[in-house]
């Protein structure tokens, strides 16, 4: 559970973007400003840095080892739904009810993962799972390497990974090769983990500037680095862009962290009281994981209710070719139902599954007590 307010709100709301941007949801706000592909993967990122203890460096081996624990928290739970959504996607090919998505095998079990993340389609943001860990795990090898040589120091620390950053896009953005995406996304995400706990390290809290004004200044940039960048987005999923300045790029993940980080910063005595912000803040990874799913359920539904109730736009064809088919197409308020769906759905899930759990552990400590 975070107990940081103010980084659970800022996680809410950035899986809040990544469910509003993949259903293509009239909910976003700033997008015109502030794309959200210009920034909220790198977000999570930073979010993740921000809680980075020095601690980790102290013992990375063995089973309580801070990479046993990374890979207990998100290697094994992302192959066990690797395994489920692959098996899911095969059946309903084999009775024609979809056509998109691969088949299990070893290629697109183990490797597809760490590349694109898109093998099984249901599970298609969880690519952003294993980029975290690749990350998280070279960020903590890297400090402790330098740590153990003396030599390090988190403002160079900053310049270091902001170079890496800036040159692992560059070669990104002209790579062909599927297999270097891996290691260049993870040169590119290494100065946001470090930036998340540079953030609260050395910012936070230390300049007294009026929230209104501070916004301002962040929006004044924007627009200014919107002018030298054109189109500030990344496909981080590929490491592409179409921007004509990869430095305002950068730039633009950096000024759009910030714009939300005190974004969440101003509504945190409001929001953070409220449980399903809290709820949503606490379970990032099951959204994140699940929510393509349970869009493709929605559309299940409306499937099956269309010929019902006389719903003759939808179409069969494109629901079985395309897991982004959404009805109707062309009116966008609907999608907000899509957007709706992916975020409760995982969480009636979780929320069922803690109370199961609760339930389990009650009666053992009853037996336990009567014995």
């Amino acid at each position: 559970m975070k107990t940081n307010k103010k980084m659970l709100v800022l996680s809410a709301i950035g899986i809040i973007m990544v469910v509003s941007i993949h259903t293509n949801s009239p909910i976003l706000f700033f997008e015109k400003i502030f794309p959200a592909y210009s920034f909220f993967m790198p977000m999570f990122i930073f979010i993740s840095g921000y809680f980075y203890k020095k601690e980790n460096e102290d013992k990375l081996l063995g089973k309580s080892g801070y990479i046993c624990k990374k890979i207990k928290k998100i290697i094994i739970p992302y192959f066990i739904w690797n395994l489920i959504y692959g098996l899911l996607g095969m059946v309903l090919r084999h009775f024609s009810i979809i056509e998109f998505g691969m088949d299990i095998n070893f290629k697109s079990f183990f490797i597809e993962p760490w590349i694109l993340g898109h093998q099984y389609w249901f599970n298609l943001a969880g690519w952003f799972v294993l980029a975290l860990f690749l990350t998280n795990i070279t960020y903590v090898l890297i400090r402790k390497l330098i740590t153990k040589l003396k030599i390090w120091n988190d403002n160079i620390a900053m310049i270091f990974f902001f170079i890496l950053s800036y040159v692992c896009f560059y070669i990104g953005v002209r790579n062909e090769s599927l297999y270097m995406i891996p290691i260049l996304r993870t040169g590119f995400f290494l100065f946001f983990y470090h930036f998340g706990y540079y953030y609260k390290t050395k910012i936070e809290g230390k300049f007294k500037i009026d929230s209104f004004v501070y916004l301002l200044i962040l929006i004044f940039i924007q627009l200014l680095l919107m002018k030298f960048g054109k189109n500030l987005t990344i496909d981080l999923v590929n490491l592409k862009t179409t921007t004509v300045s990869l430095m305002a790029t950068i730039f633009a993940n950096i000024n759009g962290i910030l714009f939300w980080t005190k974004i969440a910063e101003v509504l945190e005595p409001v929001l953070s009281k409220n449980k399903y912000i809290n709820f949503i803040g606490n379970y990032t990874y099951d959204i994140m994981m699940h929510h393509m799913f349970f869009v493709f359920l929605l559309n299940v539904f409306i499937m099956k209710v269309a010929p019902l109730i006389r719903l003759t736009k939808f179409s069969v064809d494109a629901f079985k070719a395309d897991i982004y088919y959404f009805y109707p197409a062309t009116i966008s308020q609907y999608k907000l139902f899509y957007t709706l769906i992916g975020i409760a759905g995982p969480l009636i899930i979780r929320y069922l599954y803690i109370k199961v759990k609760e339930k389990i552990n009650g009666e053992e400590k009853k037996k336990i007590k009567s014995s």
